[in-house]
């Protein structure tokens, strides 16, 4: 036996993900193996409460406990009723607990403010349904990936802590049921690749004019935002610096209006870029750039 335990404690990196254990509970003995700096667990049918003995495993840097959102033929999912072991977990960089079922976990978020190591965090449909608008003292300083999307928030979307997180590269808060215009403070978070706000409601608004200092932006999701306004303001916000990275652009279902320009402005390097549902007129410019290129 302490032969076998001494193995445990030796072990730095487990992966177990993509099997299938049927719905066993997930073992509380994983907490002793106190070296572990990788542990994955993802898309392997384990259910039942995880165990506090998680927060042991003061190395780990990365834990992914991600469950399977489409097949899960026990229809029973792991949860936890807070994430207080996790906040032991200092040098955690890559946190996955997508449709691991939070929601009690009404303090998830300061607990989460514990972590000053994280990089990513992705939390995409767990049943949240708590925020809150700011941090006393925010310690996520190196966050670079946040995904909170498919989570039942029903509130304003600003004030919220994650606007604090200029370090932010991907920001996905689509369909969290957030209301109300997206904050001017956006335009520090100058980092941005990536941003979803699919299914939110924006409330008839437009995106703030600090947009504009969004200079590494390639991909703006605004699907179902409610966002509304003539397209030639909606232009003048995006990002057109020098390189003009934006590729991806997502406006459909808004009540966007006005006559498409005839300058493509920051839309000259777009891949896709998608109207459906809007109330655009006009001739289309890109047809211009595609003969052009």
């Amino acid at each position: 036996m302490s032969y076998s335990l001494v193995n445990l404690q030796q072990l730095r990196y487990l992966d177990l993900s993509c099997n299938n254990f049927n719905g066993a509970q997930i073992p509380e003995f994983l907490g002793s193996m106190l070296g572990l700096w990788y542990l994955n667990l993802s898309y392997t049918l384990l259910h039942g409460k995880i165990p506090p003995q998680i927060g042991n495993l003061t190395r780990l840097i990365y834990l992914d406990l991600r469950c399977w959102d489409f097949y899960n033929p026990t229809n029973q999912y792991p949860f936890s009723n807070d994430l207080a072991c996790l906040s032991q977990l200092s040098s955690l960089k890559h946190l996955d607990m997508s449709y691991v079922r939070l929601s009690t976990a009404v303090d998830w978020v300061h607990e989460i403010n514990m972590l000053p190591a994280l990089k990513e965090l992705h939390l995409t449909n767990s049943g949240l349904r708590y925020t809150v608008p700011t941090l006393h003292q925010f310690n996520l300083t190196t966050l670079e990936v946040l995904d909170i999307s498919e989570n039942n928030f029903n509130t304003t979307i600003a004030p919220n802590w994650f606007w604090n997180a200029t370090s932010l590269i991907f920001l996905n808060i689509g369909n969290c049921h957030f209301y109300g215009p997206i904050p001017g403070e956006v335009g520090k978070m100058t980092s941005l690749e990536e941003v979803s706000y699919l299914q939110s409601n924006l409330m008839s608004t437009m995106i703030p004019p600090s947009f504009k200092n969004l200079c590494n932006l390639k991909i703006l999701d605004l699907e179902n935002s409610n966002t509304t306004g003539d397209i030639t303001e909606l232009m003048e916000r995006l990002p057109n610096c020098h390189g003009k990275r934006l590729q991806m652009l997502d406006l459909s279902l808004n009540t966007i209006s006005g006559e498409l320009p005839n300058r493509p402005g920051p839309l000259s390097n777009l891949t896709f870029f998608a109207l459906l549902g809007t109330k655009l007129t006009g001739n289309c410019f890109f047809w211009t750039l595609v003969g052009t290129k």
